[in-house]
């Protein structure tokens, strides 16, 4: 194996599963095609959400409960952001917000 590809992290990982994937027959082929779909799921372009619920954290800070419109929001780790996208007064802007479970 080339030497920068042991830097990479989760290689040995990957590595593994396809040396078990060999061994026992696992054929991950049958999910070709299928691959934007899988991904467009974890990872989504747009979400329409719609805010639930304010709570008031402290004077300047406020936790803003988003639920999605079609009951599916991809799986997320604290840390992560998305950008919310609104119209005022016919100007559409942006924002990032930070994600917290």
């Amino acid at each position: 194996m080339k030497e920068y590809m042991k830097k990479i992290e989760g290689m040995d990982k990957s590595l593994t599963e396809i040396e078990v994937s060999r061994k026992y027959g696992i054929n991950y082929r049958l999910e070709k095609g299928h691959t934007r779909e899988i991904i467009s799921r974890l990872h989504p372009e747009k979400l329409n959400l719609v805010v639930s619920e304010v709570t008031q954290e402290t004077a300047e800070a406020r936790t803003f409960r988003l639920v999605s419109e079609n009951s599916y929001l991809p799986p997320f780790e604290a840390g992560q952001y998305v950008n919310l996208f609104v119209e005022i007064d016919g100007v559409r802007t942006s924002r990032p917000y930070s994600i917290c479970s």
